[in-house]
């Protein structure tokens, strides 16, 4: 995993899109919820221990890269 995960920052460090945002998240590590929320976003108070509003990784990488590592891991409920 830390090698693709090198690889891919390396590949986008020297891609025309560089200057961009990179934001990676391991899909296959997370629960259904906790998934959608961390490519969501929450706000304050929709997750038990939400004290603060949270961006989603989508909103993050706007007019960057969002790398779905571990995509065939992720909860097909997703």
């Amino acid at each position: 995993y830390v090698g693709s995960m090198w690889s891919n920052r390396n590949v986008h460090a020297q891609s025309v899109s560089s200057a961009r945002s990179f934001v990676l998240i391991n899909c296959g590590a997370n629960s259904v919820d906790l998934l959608e929320s961390e490519l969501s976003g929450h706000k304050t108070g929709n997750l038990a221990g939400a004290t603060s509003p949270c961006q989603g990784r989508f909103e993050l990488a706007e007019g960057g890269v969002l790398f779905l590592d571990k995509i065939d891991d992720m909860p097909t409920a997703v």
